[in-house]
């Protein structure tokens, strides 16, 4: 789930040195995380703002990204049909069947795309979307919400969630997280 670059491969796609990307990352012209061994990494997303704002390519290395998408569910609710409609486009899924275990697995590697299960037990989806949206790591994170009741829907988007699913209906994000997919 890695969607974190190295300075120097951005350097490399830029033609600059690795240490003048690293003083794009410090400064804070070009978003950037460290990690615990006191390296920087830039996000595939920041890097495509980057790009964007400043005019210079994408790194091939973004521009071929691989996507991964975690799903937090409870045992009973089958992924298969997000499975295989996400497959054309070879985007992985994870799936987690706890609600701290898919907050962990954020925290460590954040995915491209995060799908909750409105009906884990232990979770609180709006307080859940509320917290990722106030991290900075995670504010820009793609949140949707499946199997939700028709009566909590506009709760979940208002909290910030990308798309909400209703009940039974898990499939239809498919579409949504396709576009991720999408050159």
């Amino acid at each position: 789930m890695a969607s974190l670059l190295r300075p120097s491969v951005l350097a490399k796609a830029w033609g600059v040195h690795p240490r003048t990307v690293t003083e794009w990352i410090r400064t804070g012209k070009l978003p950037g995380v460290k990690t615990p061994g006191d390296q920087h990494r830039v996000r595939v997303d920041d890097v495509l703002a980057y790009c964007e704002a400043e005019g210079l390519p994408v790194p091939g290395s973004v521009s071929a990204r691989d996507l991964s998408v975690l799903v937090a569910k409870r045992q009973n609710l089958d992924v298969r049909p997000l499975r295989r409609a996400l497959r054309a486009f070879d985007v992985a899924i994870e799936v987690t069947t706890s609600a701290a275990g898919a907050l962990l697995t954020v925290a460590a590697s954040a995915p491209s795309a995060l799908v909750l299960d409105a009906q884990l037990p232990g979770l609180d989806v709006v307080s859940v979307i509320h917290a990722l949206r106030e991290a900075q790591a995670t504010s820009r994170l793609p949140v949707l919400v499946c199997d939700a009741a028709k009566a909590k829907a506009q709760t979940y988007v208002d909290a910030g969630a990308l798309a909400v699913a209703t009940r039974g209906d898990i499939a239809s994000l498919a579409e949504t997280l396709a576009g991720f997919a999408r050159p």
